[in-house]
């Protein structure tokens, strides 16, 4: 039988068009999809728009669950390396969450009344890898042979010991590290009460339980207890940067960071990475004998900072930026946000107090700021500050070019507003430049709806204390709409001219000194320190606790512009510490804090 052209044409593409058939038969067969993960995906996906109506889903199949949230990275994960440690290493154990449904939506906490623990950001994630490691398990190798999208989970209530490094990974997406009961946890700061439903990664030696290999980028680190190892001094439990290449994209969530309740530790948190984020945290127990002391330090790192409802505590500073040389030049820490934070010292620490229990631990003070730029410090609340190896100012803004190799160390472009300062020897010491090597001038400071109160006294170890010390020169420092309730004088200046310096719409106690400028005296002859100085609007208060009252003679100038209270009656306090008045043409709503604004930080950081 012949066969033409057309005809042999024909049987071709219908051989071609079988075989096409079978073979994409085959694949469809080897490939189908496991049911049960594709039932976990659906209700993944049903529970996720109940919850986040508003939020758009990128991407939802049987492997991928990827949501839009994080502002440091919205890249999709590339996912292909991902490996079943299992077969690789033996070391950890690997579940698939699209097969277990009733784990993946604790590990999710999607359900309406769990949804804001979602703050750990683990909804972005890409879920297809979950790796379990057992209390006696490789933790660090699982962290090397992870990929982003991997969700390494610790065991509540066990203990992994070791010096554990963060490592460098290319790529894009997130690697999260989280607690097996991080569902249980609240939807608010944790408190050490919480840490049974923490695993403890805890240092055998004084160097760090975590720290992370140059340029680590893209980890979460949340519901996770870090500690040292009994009786031990740390001197830094979490280090985050320590060399040339600076880790990134770095985030603490929902975690106890303490030192040894005995012997203390040097510091909990150093913070010389960038884009990183501390909240929701418990970070205690960091103090020291004859040292400087933090819980949360950063000298060397460029900035992005967020540290965002944490209780902190320190003997030293709690917080301090800069006090060291940074890693290269003209590098000042900036763009940071302290906000939300409770600031505490323990009275029990305090020599002064009937609260003492006998420790010697190094005093300094709450905040200090040596070298930073564009930091917003609001709405949140710092007590309990003493004299001891400091004078007891409670917030510190002083440049210093520590080791007299960074020239250009600063204090400037700082917004300290909404805060509560309260059981403290003194307020705020602000220094223009260092005395002791080269800097910049301190400049563009505001100091703005602030509550200070009950400073200075015998409790604190200072009876005559100081609420503002400025040491200049400055530029452009402002207080404005501040309630100052203080037992000792208001604003001592010193040294240098202050420029552009504002005091305006402040109430305060005027005591011995009220306004003082050194070899000036009180009044109108200290506002020499402030050529071209705008004070006007406050309100200053007489005969409490000082009996003198003020010496209207002293403030004519001043007068003018200001209203000067020597009957305290006329001036009075609520129990939430609004003002009323029994002067005429005085509207107490133009001075001092804003007490709306004073309830909600009593409410958002007292809890």
């Amino acid at each position: 039988m012949k066969f033409n052209n057309n005809s042999l044409f024909r049987i071709s593409l219908l051989i071609g068009v079988i075989l096409l058939v079978v073979t994409a038969g085959l694949v469809l067969i080897l490939s189908k999809p496991n049911k049960s993960s594709v039932i976990v995906m659906e209700n993944l996906e049903d529970n996720f728009k109940q919850s986040y109506p508003r939020v758009n889903t990128k991407s939802i199949n049987e492997n991928t669950f990827l949501v839009d949230r994080r502002e440091t990275s919205r890249s999709n994960h590339d996912n292909s390396n991902n490996k079943n440690y299992n077969e690789d290493s033996g070391a950890v154990n690997v579940n698939y969450i699209s097969n277990d449904l009733s784990d993946s939506n604790k590990i999710m906490s999607i359900n309406d009344d769990k949804k804001n623990n979602l703050n750990c950001g683990l909804e972005e994630f890409n879920l297809n890898n979950k790796i379990i490691v057992r209390e006696n398990e490789d933790l660090q190798k699982a962290l090397d042979n992870s990929n982003f999208g991997d969700i390494i989970e610790l065991e509540a209530g066990k203990y992994y010991e070791g010096n554990f490094i963060l490592p460098k990974k290319e790529g894009d997406g997130w690697v999260a590290i989280i607690s097996s009961e991080i569902y249980k946890l609240p939807n608010n700061r944790v408190n050490p009460e919480d840490r049974d439903n923490m695993p403890k990664i805890i240092s055998p030696n004084s160097q760090p339980a975590l720290k992370t290999e140059g340029g680590a980028h893209n980890f979460i680190i949340c519901g996770v207890e870090f500690l040292p190892s009994s009786n031990s001094y740390s001197f830094g439990l979490i280090v985050l940067g320590d060399n040339d290449e600076i880790p990134y994209n770095i985030i603490i969530e929902k975690s106890y960071i303490h030192g040894d309740p005995n012997n203390g530790g040097k510091r909990g948190i150093a913070l010389n990475s960038r884009s990183t984020e501390i909240r929701d945290s418990y970070i205690s127990d960091w103090k020291g004998i004859g040292e400087d002391t933090q819980a949360i330090a950063g000298w060397s790192g460029p900035g992005d900072y967020k540290i965002i409802n944490n209780y902190i505590e320190g003997s030293g500073e709690n917080i301090l930026f800069g006090g060291a040389s940074p890693g290269s030049n003209n590098l000042v820490p900036s763009n940071i946000k302290i906000k939300e934070n409770y600031f505490s010292k323990p009275m029990k620490w305090n020599k002064h107090s009937n609260s003492y229990d006998g420790s010697s631990w190094t005093i300094k003070n709450l905040l200090e700021l040596k070298n930073a730029r564009d930091v917003v410090i609001e709405d949140n609340i710092f007590e309990n500050n003493w004299a001891d190896a400091q004078n007891g100012f409670a917030i510190v803004f002083t440049p210093r070019n520590q080791d007299n190799d960074a020239p250009w160390t600063v204090v400037e472009d700082v917004k300290f507003r909404n805060n509560i300062v309260r059981n403290s020897a003194a307020v705020i010491n602000i220094l223009g430049e260092d005395d002791n090597a080269e800097s910049k001038m301190t400049n563009n400071i505001l100091i703005e709806n602030n509550l200070f109160d009950n400073i200075g006294g015998d409790e604190f170890g200072e009876r005559n204390s100081k609420m503002i010390q400025i040491l200049g020169p400055t530029r452009d420092i402002t207080f404005d709409h501040n309630t100052m309730i203080n037992k000792g004088s208001i604003l001592i200046a010193d040294q240098g001219l202050n420029e552009g310096f504002k005091f305006i719409n402040n109430i305060a106690y005027h005591n011995d000194y009220g306004i003082f400028g050194s070899g000036k005296g009180s009044g109108d002859s200290a506002l020499d320190y402030f050529p071209g100085g705008e004070f006007k609007g406050n309100i200053i208060i007489g005969t409490w606790p000082s009996p003198a009252g003020i010496d209207i003679g002293l403030y004519s100038t001043f007068g003018q512009n200001n209203l000067l209270v020597n009957n305290p009656d006329d001036i009075k306090f609520d129990s939430e510490y609004k003002l009323s008045s029994n002067i005429a043409n005085i509207n107490p709503n133009n001075f001092g804090i804003d007490t709306n604004i004073l309830r909600e930080i009593f409410s958002k950081v007292s809890n």
